[in-house]
């Protein structure tokens, strides 16, 4: 009898849509962490067609397209978040810089103003809209110094061991570790923090629980206006991998504040 032909190999599934805006929303942050942001930006907008007044999903398709080089994009995707979020001033610093990359420097510097209306005391928007008052003047703009947060710094940091910090000697653990011990065990931690979203300036805090037996972190959230981003996610995953000195307490509840100080400006050498 004639040979049977070979069988032609089943063609690949292709993946299931995902249900609903959570479906969207985590699909778009395996996009985001790969680094495709055009197609997280695709997802987040499926997420804000089901549901528009979704902050999360809005922020996140903002920043995906800036991320992604669209910046028409990113500049209409932060107009929609702001009017979700009028009272935010980092929606207008990420609004500024979508403008200043689209080459809209009046518009740029308008949202500048309005953030410091919101929030005088941010350094980045003071910064970065002194620049864009230079350039429009003409003048040749003063060097800057680098602003450093308290708890990270732009430069690299070093990588966090994977081995615990030093028991504490004497016969007895304490009851709990000390404020230095938390500060130097998360402080490692600051450079991956900033670079899960560079995009993001402000003050971000964390809820941590702590095992005093292991000194290892049970659970963290991110708290505020980022909780349940894909920023979030990133951050979180990193901060599970720290350890810190062990204590006599069954658990301890933290919360650590790390202050981002967002993108460089376009004319920082550093950038």
């Amino acid at each position: 009898s004639a040979p049977r032909p070979p069988r032609t190999p089943p063609r690949p599934a292709r993946p299931a849509e995902p249900s609903g805006r959570d479906g969207w929303m985590a699909r778009a942050a395996e996009h985001y962490r790969a680094g495709s942001y055009a197609q997280a930006a695709e997802a987040y907008q499926r997420a804000v067609e089901i549901e528009p007044g979704f902050a999360p999903a809005q922020r996140g398709l903002a920043v995906s397209r800036l991320r992604a080089g669209d910046v028409n994009g990113a500049a209409r995707a932060y107009r929609a978040l702001a009017r979700l979020e009028p009272q935010s001033a980092a929606v207008q610093v990420g609004l500024a810089r979508a403008l200043t990359r689209a080459g809209d420097r009046e518009g740029a510097r308008a949202a500048y103003e309005l953030a410091l209306a919101l929030d005088p005391g941010r350094q980045d928007a003071q910064r970065e809209l002194a620049a864009l008052r230079e350039e429009a003047s003409g003048a040749e703009p003063e060097p800057q110094r680098p602003v450093l947060a308290s708890s990270v710094a732009r430069r690299p940091a070093p990588a966090p061991s994977a081995e615990p910090p030093p028991e504490p000697t004497g016969p007895t653990l304490p009851e709990r570790p000390s404020r230095d011990d938390i500060i130097r065990t998360m402080m490692p931690f600051g450079a991956r923090v900033e670079a899960c979203a560079p995009e993001v300036s402000g003050t971000v805090s964390f809820r941590m629980v702590i095992t005093g037996a292991t000194g290892e972190v049970q659970d963290v959230t991110t708290l505020g206006e980022h909780a349940g981003t894909p920023e979030a996610a990133c951050w979180e995953s990193h901060l599970r991998g720290a350890r810190f000195p062990r204590f006599t307490r069954e658990t301890l509840e933290v919360s650590y504040p790390f202050q981002l100080e967002g993108p460089p400006p376009e004319d920082d050498p550093e950038s």
